[in-house]
């Protein structure tokens, strides 16, 4: 047979093999299945007696292989050998001798396998940076430079399938993200009352809640009993999926509390249990602040507790004001604790506005923070407007001073405003 002849019969089993391969590669899902493929291309293209595929971990220090054929997972160090001196060079190593001082023969020590000739070539991603090196072993004969060439090919076709496969992956777990956070947004958005908040004649409520992201931590709350009225807004230390979770947790056991407690129980122990209830049910970074209001018709009383949160603002009808500090720390973040009540009689025309601080902590595009005195004074420039009007305004205010810049935490407000008509 000629060469010519040979010639053409090489390159059409070449030929051959690179498409059968090619199906298989563009078939597979699996990484681990697809570096077996890989390595199988590579040893039959060059007529090798092993293959392996060796990758650089995130810290590029060390090299490891999940696919050596005839062996299990080995690692190395990045500098080690004739793979890590094809990385180090980014060139092509052949070495068709058993003496050669460039090789590691603890490796052949660990798998016992004896190394007789060795070929090894770099894997550039589509960015030219080295993502590991493609190793051929043991070829009868010894391996050429037409063979470097060969396995050349077939690592910038792995490193392009690899890569391929990765970046689908990327995609499938942002999209499985995206659906993940799709419902828990769906699901706080359920969990929300909205700006219709359950009716009490001579009260005028409203509330707004708008994350900064799909899923925000701010979250309130008004439950309507035969007696009483009760007003929660709370700001989780969570994000995301985490806090929609949270959020329900901490809203349907502040729920069991209060029709457990059936008005019997003081405010201030009810934030008390809660606390514990959130402690012992969460880690140490899970905790949420929390400011709860309680309105009592008959006795026109407010009593306010407050754990950690932002200070609620109490408009009287005279335009006087007050704020409320908290005190006691957010609920959930230590265990046993107590908390004080702050009472206030009610008049017509009073308003308590309550907020999370991505109202008072909004920044302007230069980064300077609102002076959280600009809601008292939207409260007061809106006085005798409807508390849906001083929601409305109030955020208006601060989108006014962001100015376009994107907000930095969820912005949540609480409108209650005791009307002249009845109490």
């Amino acid at each position: 047979m000629s060469a010519a002849t040979m010639t053409i019969h090489e390159g059409q089993r070449l030929a051959h093999e690179i498409f059968r391969y090619a199906r298989q590669i563009g078939q597979e899902q699996n990484r681990e299945a697809l570096l077996e493929i890989l390595a199988n291309m590579g040893r039959d293209l060059v007529g090798a007696d092993r293959c392996s595929i060796w990758l650089l971990d995130e810290t590029r220090e060390h090299l490891f292989t999940r696919v050596a054929h005839g062996t299990g997972v080995l690692r190395i160090q990045a500098s080690q050998g004739l793979v890590g001196r094809s990385i180090a060079l980014g060139e092509s190593v052949l070495s068709n001798s058993v003496s050669d001082e460039r090789r590691c023969t603890a490796i052949d020590k660990q798998t016992g396998y004896q190394t007789k000739s060795a070929l090894v070539v770099p894997m550039r991603g589509a960015d030219g940076q080295i993502l590991g090196a493609f190793q051929a072993l043991n070829k009868p004969g010894g391996f050429t430079e037409d063979d470097c060439d060969l396995l050349g090919l077939a690592a910038a076709y792995s490193a392009s399938a690899i890569e391929a496969q990765q970046l689908q992956a990327k995609a499938e777990e942002v999209r499985r993200l995206e659906h993940e956070l799709e419902i828990a947004r769906e699901v706080q958005q359920k969990l929300l009352p909205g700006a219709q908040l359950p009716t009490l004649e001579g009260l005028d409520m409203t509330g707004a809640c708008r994350p900064a992201s799909e899923v925000g931590g701010d979250y309130y709350e008004v439950l309507r009993m035969p007696d009483r009225l009760l007003i929660a807004l709370g700001d989780v230390s969570v994000k995301g999926i985490s806090a929609a979770l949270m959020m329900a947790s901490v809203l349907a056991s502040l729920k069991g509390l209060v029709l457990q407690a059936s008005g019997d129980l003081p405010l201030s122990e009810i934030m008390a249990k809660l606390n514990q209830i959130v402690y012992e049910s969460s880690t140490p970074s899970r905790y949420s602040t929390l400011f709860l209001a309680q309105y009592q018709p008959a006795e026109r009383r407010l009593t306010m507790v407050n754990a950690g949160h932002v200070p609620p603002l109490w408009v009287h009808a005279d335009g006087t004001s007050e704020q409320f500090d908290s005190d006691g720390p957010p609920i959930g973040l230590l265990p046993n604790m107590s908390y004080s009540e702050h009472q206030v009689a009610v008049r017509p025309g009073d308003i308590l506005v309550s907020c999370s601080d991505g109202i008072t902590e909004c920044h302007d595009p230069n980064g300077e923070m609102w002076d959280g005195a600009m809601v008292e004074e939207q409260v007061k420039q809106l006085k005798g407007r409807s508390a849906a009007e001083t929601v409305a305004g109030i955020m208006r205010a601060a989108d006014s001073y962001m100015n376009g810049a994107k907000p930095h935490d969820d912005m949540t407000l609480v409108c209650v405003r005791w009307t002249a008509e009845r109490l």
